[in-house]
């Protein structure tokens, strides 16, 4: 008769995927943090990694911007809705926001009927800027801060030679 092979141990605490541990020690083992693959929050550098319009005619219009974290929160996606216009086309508030943020991010003075051609060359570019992301309940809201301030150029040394073109 042939000898059985020995038992994997249930509860090994060894592997964090918890291949070879019993459901109970996998549960113990398992941070709730893992599900959520959001930005997490605060303010971060963040790549504008997609865009999309929506346009549904009982919805009405809306752009999506789909965030990916860099660094620190790399792998990590967060997206941010701006509801343009309502189900019957009435415009709504988050075309102001729209407005406001593409400005912030460099683009201003788009014309509508370019709006949609902008936004795709946009996303071409893969612009890196500062978001601010806070967590609401269940929501993930992001917001626009700018473009990062490169950090190699110090803002006083233009300032400094300014004074001394004085003397």
């Amino acid at each position: 008769m042939a000898k059985k092979p020995a038992p994997k141990p249930k509860n090994s605490n060894n592997s964090k995927k918890g291949k070879g541990c019993s459901l109970a020690a996998m549960w113990d083992m398992t941070d709730p943090t893992e599900a959520s693959n959001n930005l997490p929050a605060g303010e971060q550098k963040a790549i504008l990694a997609d865009i999309q319009v929506n346009k549904d005619k009982t919805k009405g219009t809306a752009v999506f911007f789909k965030w990916q974290g860099v660094d620190e929160a790399e792998g990590k996606t967060s997206s941010q809705m701006y509801k343009l216009t309502d189900g019957e086309g009435t415009k709504a508030p988050g075309l102001a926001y729209l407005m406001r943020d593409l400005a912030l991010l460099g683009y201003e003075g788009i014309k509508g009927k370019n709006l949609e051609k902008t936004l795709k060359e946009i996303v071409e570019e893969e612009i890196t800027a500062i978001v601010n992301v806070k967590e609401k309940g269940e929501y993930t809201n992001v917001y626009v801060q700018g473009l990062p301030v490169d950090e190699d150029v110090d803002p006083d040394e233009d300032e400094d030679e300014d004074e001394d073109e004085d003397d």
